[in-house]
């Protein structure tokens, strides 16, 4: 939905420093950066014209449901292109 034709969306688990990391990158258009936190609101959506479908609420559901397992969840873009939303959860005991 958000990256071209062909384009590639790469999915990372792995450790890191007493935390779970779950990355999810794609080489699309990105996110436009006045939009980078707004994105996790319920309801929001960056550009309207460009959905035919959805409420806006997956990646506030997202946010929340990291939060409740006490992680983070956070977006950037991509030096080349692209943006990538990744998932900090502390490690089981």
């Amino acid at each position: 939905k958000h990256t071209t034709a062909g384009g590639r969306i790469n999915v990372e688990v792995h450790p890191a420093r007493g935390q779970a990391v779950m990355a999810v990158s794609d080489d699309g258009n990105g996110i436009p950066a006045s939009d980078l936190e707004r994105i996790f609101k319920r309801f929001y959506q960056a550009d309207p014209s460009r959905y035919l479908s959805g409420a806006g609420l997956g990646l506030s559901i997202a946010r929340w449901i990291v939060s409740e397992h006490g992680g983070a969840i956070t977006a950037a873009n991509r030096s080349s292109g692209g943006a990538r939303f990744e998932v900090l959860l502390p490690e089981a005991p």
